[in-house]
């Protein structure tokens, strides 16, 4: 369910998509901001003038993961 990835599109809305079921946003993050390290997405954020999110840190997935995880705790 959750892992470290590139930054690609598949795994930066898979990770928003979880923390839209739990009706969180990346603003519960601690793991900042930076570029896709895959060459295709960083060149396509940049091509595209848009600005780095927290959902494209390589472990933004781990971080879904484990909010819904205490989500489901709380």
């Amino acid at each position: 369910m959750c892992a470290s990835h590139n930054g690609e599109d598949i795994h930066v809305n898979t990770a928003k998509s979880m923390l839209d079921k739990i009706g969180f946003d990346t603003s519960y993050y601690e793991c900042g901001t930076h570029f896709p390290y895959d060459k295709e997405s960083r060149i396509k954020l940049i091509q595209n003038e848009e600005k780095s999110s927290a959902l494209h840190n390589n472990c933004s997935g781990k971080h879904a993961g484990m909010l819904c995880l205490q989500n489901i705790y709380r």
